[in-house]
């Protein structure tokens, strides 16, 4: 059972980050409508602007869940606060990365980073008897 349970954290830890750029994506081909497939440049920035984002979603989710562990915190509403604030600092690395402080992408983020935290919970620990199996650590010995 440890196994699979690994395997879901694996799997929640790769796939939630993808809501970002998922969102990302979405929000810039809302934005600049039909000249998506006029434009080479804007093809470019939002395929970029959609890889950066999943980087740098993935890295500060897996720091977001090993300090969320170490607090021993693990109810959904602590991964949707930490995946809200997961979705801001991403939004604001990437508005320092991109040099533009795009206002209408904080709340793409925001909204996007809570579902990351949601979908991780999920995918990771969601249990229908309501008992959520913790991965075992291994203790050291002094």
């Amino acid at each position: 059972m440890e196994n699979f349970q690994r395997l879901r954290l694996i799997t929640g830890a790769i796939a939630s980050p993808l809501i970002v750029p998922l969102a990302i994506y979405l929000t810039f081909v809302f934005v600049f409508g039909s000249d998506v497939d006029r434009d080479l440049e804007i093809q470019t920035s939002i395929s970029t602007a959609s890889w950066l984002s999943y980087g740098i979603a993935l890295v500060l989710s897996a720091g977001c869940y090993f300090w969320l562990q170490k607090k021993k915190w693990d109810s959904i509403l602590y991964y949707l606060v930490g995946g809200t604030v997961v979705g801001f600092a991403t939004w604001l690395l990437f508005s320092l990365i991109s040099q533009a402080l795009v206002s209408l992408l904080f709340y793409v983020f925001a909204a996007a980073g809570a579902l990351l935290g949601g979908s991780f919970w999920l995918i990771a620990y969601f249990q229908p008897d309501g008992k959520y199996p913790q991965p075992s650590r291994r203790r050291r010995r002094r």
